[in-house]
């Protein structure tokens, strides 16, 4: 009987490349595909990284996916409707709403169903339920957030808690093994998830995405949207002289800033 498919879902960040990194080297079971969603609105950190891991899965002969999310399906009536793909922040910007704390929809649209949707193309249907196991870049740190699939057709499993390893753990293997190479928290540009350091970053190194952002929280305020991208703050906020000390904010990333597709919003 043939096996079930082994496929990592690759957010970009810290846990998920050590876990493709530790495959390509045989730490791990080897991976039969990795997939990566690809919400056209990552950082520059995350796009780079990915690169990175996507060049050593091409040299290791691990095949690398990039799924994007497919709007085609969608109400054809709708005046609004969105045909093929649109970046996450387009998107938000084209319905005048704010990715926001709580609310899936960024993981849903944009993570969650790609994933699906090209992992059905790459796995036979003739194979027993569950014909898929995914694996997932959570660590021990973050253990309450692994849970079973939802589906029957694919299992969840989460190797880097196997292996009784936490994101520290997994920041000194890639040190170890990939010293020249920068491994970081994956995200979005604008992801409500990050803290005010991410923000004013943006600000200071990207004023275009910056006030990209701070258009993006006009609109959506027009529109009836109550809070900011920056929970119930504004990030209108970083515009000014001040710095953030004076706001009260804390500069420095903090030990459970963890990957978007691990332990943020977005994973699966």
């Amino acid at each position: 009987m043939k096996a079930p498919l082994l496929i990592l879902s690759y957010g970009g960040g810290v846990q998920s490349s050590a876990i493709a990194l530790m495959s390509i080297r045989g730490e791990i079971e080897r991976v039969d595909h990795v997939v990566f969603c690809d919400t056209g609105s990552e950082s520059a950190d995350t796009y780079a990284t990915v690169a990175f891991v996507a060049r050593e899965c091409e040299q290791a002969g691990i095949p690398f996916h990039t799924a994007y999310a497919d709007f085609r399906a969608k109400e054809e009536d709708d005046p609004k409707h969105i045909k093929g793909f649109m970046p996450l922040h387009e998107w938000y910007s084209h319905y005048a709403r704010l990715p926001m704390v709580g609310n899936p929809r960024c993981t849903y649209n944009f993570k969650i169903y790609p994933f699906r949707r090209l992992v059905k193309k790459l796995a036979d249907s003739s194979i027993p339920k569950p014909y898929v196991r995914t694996w997932l870049g959570i660590t021990t740190d973050e253990s309450h957030r692994a849970r079973e699939s939802e589906l029957q057709w694919i299992s969840s499993e989460y190797p880097l808690i196997e292996k009784g390893l936490s994101r520290a753990a997994c920041v000194s293997w890639l040190s170890k093994h990939y010293p020249e190479q920068a491994f970081s928290k994956s995200g979005c540009w604008m992801c409500p998830y990050q803290n005010a350091r991410k923000w004013a970053l943006l600000r200071k190194e990207n004023p275009e995405l910056f006030q990209y952002a701070v258009e993006m929280e006009s609109r959506a305020k027009k529109n009836g949207v109550k809070r900011g991208l920056w929970g119930a703050r504004s990030i209108e906020a970083f515009n000014s002289d001040m710095t953030l000390e004076d706001y009260g904010f804390e500069m420095s990333f903090q030990p459970d800033d963890f990957d978007c597709n691990s332990g943020g919003g977005c994973f699966l």
